[in-house]
């Protein structure tokens, strides 16, 4: 019976050790969360997003071959906001500028393609800004 007794004493203390972990745990990445660290899979979004957004812009291009220019701007995630312009610069060839803001995300970049391959994006200036 006595050593019952010891067990069920070291089993509340390695308990109250494992609660006290967690707690800490918890405590600390709370502090994470004013990080400047941008999650890698907002960035993987976000590259998602611009590439989606500039085939979908060549794809409205090959369908109104003589439109000049177009624009999109969306939220792409939570407070981040997506912003592109298209402009045609002949031959189905496009340039594209843009920008993603939000969250601790703040980028630019310029890219080409043409309409008839839009699956081939050249991206010819990427730039993160702190």
């Amino acid at each position: 019976m006595r050593l019952n007794r010891k067990g069920g004493i070291l089993h509340l203390i390695l308990a109250a050790l494992l609660s006290l972990t967690v707690v800490a745990i918890a405590v600390l990445l709370s502090g994470v969360r004013s990080s400047t660290i941008v999650p890698a899979i907002s960035l993987i979004n976000a590259d998602y997003q611009t590439e989606s957004a500039i085939i979908m812009q060549l794809q409205k291009a090959h369908f109104s071959p003589t439109l000049p220019e177009q624009t999109l701007e969306k939220e792409i995630m939570p407070g981040v906001l997506l912003k592109v312009k298209g402009v045609s610069i002949g031959n189905g060839n496009w340039q594209f500028n843009g920008s993603i803001t939000g969250n601790e995300l703040s980028q630019t970049f310029s890219a080409r393609a043409n309409v008839a391959n839009p699956d081939q994006i050249r991206f010819s200036d990427y730039n993160w800004q702190e």
